[in-house]
């Protein structure tokens, strides 16, 4: 299990302290004591804290929760640093529970609990454990649902300035989101009637077979896209979705095999390369590992992949690039001060509206989003999807994956359904609603495509 572990202090003095404290204890190796006395395992220390503190980082794991306990309390006690104790998922979350309850009270109120993403059932009953036990939670989340069902009181934040307060019985979840928006929000789904023109995308019997795998990873997959048309991709949890995104960008999972025509056109897509030049463009469904490169500056991520049209030969023409990445900073209203500035800088949403500025510099014809919005807030999900509905209006062809059915219901023209690596059917949008994608989705009833 691991745990992200941000400690304040003075100096070097009192880190030592808890390394000999943690000797007595017969906490020696176990992680918080090593990470805060050998600085170079640390990052480098934040700026200073609002105390006049030093901030330093450490990554470390417990094998037992009850390790964490000690930890903890020697810290807190000891040293008198402000402990915050980031939890991922985790398998043991009643175990958890006792640990962080007990180390709560050791530490007198001076434990501050963030929790991560993924949590299932019984990871929510471990915040009412923890609840009963006096520890106070705050709960930081775009999903509403969950929040809602987790939260005493609501708090709303928007460019760094809290919004309002609700006790959660006196609001409801329009009233925040256009508190997050900072605008009444009439409808989240701005999807429109409009023209769709000619077939861009025809795939046919796509398999792809990795030498790993006891089955295809996909398995004779055919559909078509046209231009100005959002197709909508959903399925459970390892139906093949993102695999069938990658295949059509040139980085499949295993050896591919079938037909893949553009315009009606056979085409042989091997890498991506191949495909931008071919006028694909894909945004990945996890920036930050396999999208950003958080090395280099907002503008520089905007032009990464239309390097070719401010370049001569080898040389690349810093005007001409500023300029692209000016354009479609705009064009995509990301929130900086200067294009210079780190990509990590900037929000979540701001990050995901670079990552789509990069793609629509390349010129794409055909869009592939794999979870456009997944960990943005509202307002800039709504930003998005207008933004999806002004491309589709100008033709292009949008293939969306997402995980949150009300997003491929609300945004879809048709509805591809995969299941256990084959297309399980396809939903017209007058035809689509949660129990037809569903039953495409688990096989619990069959559907003719």
């Amino acid at each position: 299990m691991k745990f992200y572990v941000s400690l304040a202090f003075m100096d070097t003095r009192e880190a030592v302290e808890v390394a000999r404290a943690a000797d007595d204890l017969g906490y020696d190796g176990m992680g918080i004591p090593d990470h805060v006395v050998n600085l170079e395992t640390l990052s480098t220390p934040y700026p200073y804290t609002k105390d006049g503190k030093r901030r330093w980082e450490a990554f470390t794991d417990w094998p037992d929760p009850w390790v964490m306990i000690g930890a903890l309390a020697l810290v807190t006690s000891r040293c008198k640093f402000v402990t915050t104790v980031y939890l991922p998922a985790m398998r043991d979350p009643y175990s958890a529970a006792k640990a962080i309850g007990t180390a709560a009270f050791l530490a007198d109120g001076r434990l501050e609990l963030g929790i991560g993403v993924g949590w299932c059932e019984e990871e929510f009953e471990l915040l009412g454990q923890l609840k009963s036990q006096g520890v106070t939670s705050i709960y930081i989340s775009h999903k509403l649902d969950e929040v809602f069902r987790l939260a005493d009181h609501i708090t709303v934040l928007r460019d760094g300035q809290v919004v309002t307060t609700w006790a959660v019985q006196e609001t409801d979840p329009r009233k925040v989101v256009s508190a997050m928006v900072g605008r009444d929000i009439s409808d989240l789904f701005p999807w429109e009637p409009r023209s769709i023109g000619e077939k861009v995308l025809d795939v046919q019997g796509l398999t792809v077979h990795s030498p790993r795998a006891h089955r295809p990873i996909l398995k004779n997959i055919s559909f078509s896209l046209r231009a100005g048309e959002i197709l909508g991709v959903a399925g459970l949890m390892g139906a093949g979705r993102t695999e069938l995104a990658s295949s059509l960008f040139g980085i499949p999972p295993g050896i591919m095999s079938g037909h893949v025509a553009l315009y009606g056109e056979e085409q042989s897509i091997q890498h991506p390369l191949s495909a931008i030049r071919q006028g694909i463009a894909f945004l990945t469904e996890d920036r930050k590992q396999s999208g950003l490169l958080f090395n280099l500056s907002i503008g520089k991520n905007i032009t990464l992949a239309a390097l070719d049209r401010v370049s001569a030969g080898p040389f690349v023409n810093l005007s001409a690039e500023n300029r692209l990445a000016s354009e479609y900073s705009n064009r995509l209203t990301v929130k900086t001060s200067d294009l210079a500035n780190l990509v990590g800088t900037l929000s979540g949403g701001n990050q995901q509206k670079v990552l789509l500025a990069r793609w629509l510099a390349t010129e794409p014809k055909i869009l592939i989003l794999d979870e456009p919005t997944r960990g943005i807030d509202v307002g800039a999900k709504v930003e998005i999807y207008r933004l999806m509905i002004d491309l589709a209006r100008q033709g292009l062809a949008i293939l969306m994956i997402s995980s949150e059915l009300p997003e491929v219901l609300g945004m879809s023209d048709r509805i591809l359904v995969m299941r256990e690596g084959q297309v399980a059917g396809i939903l017209d949008r007058k035809d689509a609603d949660e129990e037809a994608v569903m039953h495409l989705a688990t096989g619990i009833l069959a559907a003719a495509v």
